[in-house]
């Protein structure tokens, strides 16, 4: 099975160096249901400074090398990796950020086996899954699923703090963890 996994929120968990630049360079403490964009307007972020904290200072720099893992998705993604999936990195990064999800990935610490890393930038995800064959998607945000699940691709979204409680595209799932993700995949697995 070819499964596609975004990079941000979904194994890397940038949430905590959010938190700590809002705070350093804006002055702002946010919860980490705050942290994305739609959240941090709401508290009088702009568009630039959200910008310039997340894609300029994490995205974009060696700070990216900084983030922990979101629990289990290492070890999930290898396990599946192991049973003979394909392991499709999906993320809309620019192509400079998108360079330091790759050293991310590929450090030892988080080697996992990957495919490819597809950077969709401005295309819809749906789009880029279909010209891959990839089957499944897992995201975090449920803007970016709009186009999935209506193409026949197999959606889940990761539960995150941010996205609880945000609709998601009919026929998208919902999973807690990793732990749940793999079920999802592996019906009746242990």
């Amino acid at each position: 099975m070819k499964i596609g996994v975004d990079f941000d929120g979904v194994i890397a968990d940038s949430v905590k160096l959010k938190q700590r630049l809002f705070r350093q360079e804006l002055g702002l403490q946010l919860r980490p249901e705050e942290c994305c964009w739609e959240k941090a307007r709401e508290k009088g972020v702009t568009r630039e400074q959200y910008r310039q904290v997340v894609e300029g200072m994490i995205y974009g720099t060696e700070l990216c090398l900084e983030i922990e893992p979101v629990p289990g998705s290492i070890d999930v993604i290898r396990k599946l990796k192991e049973e003979g999936n394909e392991i499709y990195i999906v993320t809309s990064r620019q192509d400079n950020q998108a360079e330091y999800a790759a050293r991310w990935m590929d450090d030892e610490i988080h080697r996992v086996g990957y495919e490819k890393i597809i950077n969709t930038c401005d295309k819809p995800k749906g789009e880029v899954c279909i010209a891959e064959g990839i089957g499944v998607l897992v995201e975090d945000s449920p803007g970016k699923l709009q186009d999935v699940a209506g193409l026949g691709i197999r959606a889940i979204l990761l539960e995150k703090a941010y996205n609880r409680g945000l609709s998601i595209p009919e026929g998208a799932e919902r999973a807690a963890d990793w732990n749940e993700i793999y079920e999802m995949l592996n019906p009746g697995s242990d």
